[in-house]
């Protein structure tokens, strides 16, 4: 099948006249011999697909590429947080497995999409999970992109990553004695 791609295509999205609609992205995305490319086409159509591109992107969880996954993974995520898609929860496990992979092994290129820092994204997209996610993957995932969050100046990403890894509260790190 194909798609009319062009700027004002019949297919291009409300509110977005001149980009292409999810069937060229994902088009894009089968096609294309450059992985980053690839992978910024998936990611696209997670964000402005309707939730039902969740079973065309599901495939790609299964690529060769792991930067392919790594962007099958977040626009899966990305899509189940929308209007109750219902994505069943074994997807979502392996969506979170392909995020722990990407943030224990990273890519020597990522796509423009997560701004220089892949594990700051990867905390982020955990956090868009819907709920009835498995706690015990999501904090595996964590711990694994935790200490290499580049973007938190001022600690609240790492805060909000800490509280979910130990949820009972946890004793100050230095003994606290008044001063006389």
């Amino acid at each position: 099948m194909t798609h009319d791609c062009g700027p004002g295509s019949p297919t291009s999205w409300p509110g977005f006249p001149n980009s292409p609609p999810p069937p060229c992205l994902l088009a894009l995305a089968a096609h294309e011999k450059d992985p980053v490319t690839a992978a910024t086409a998936l990611l696209a159509a997670g964000l402005v697909g309707p939730s039902s591109t969740a079973e065309d992107i599901t495939p790609y969880l299964d690529a060769t590429d792991p930067l392919t996954r790594w962007a099958a993974a977040t626009a899966l995520i990305r899509l189940a947080g929308l209007d109750g898609t219902p994505v069943g929860p074994g997807l979502l496990g392996r969506a979170v497995t392909e995020l722990t992979a990407a943030a224990r092994s990273p890519f020597d290129r990522v796509t423009d999409y997560c701004e220089g820092d892949l594990f700051g994204h990867i905390e982020r997209t955990l956090h868009a999970l819907p709920p009835g996610s498995d706690p015990a993957t999501v904090r595996e995932a964590l711990d694994a992109c935790l200490p290499r969050i580049v973007w938190d100046y001022y600690g609240s990403r790492t805060r909000r990553a800490i509280e979910e890894l130990f949820p009972a509260p946890q004793p100050h790190p230095a003994p606290r004695t008044p001063l006389h």
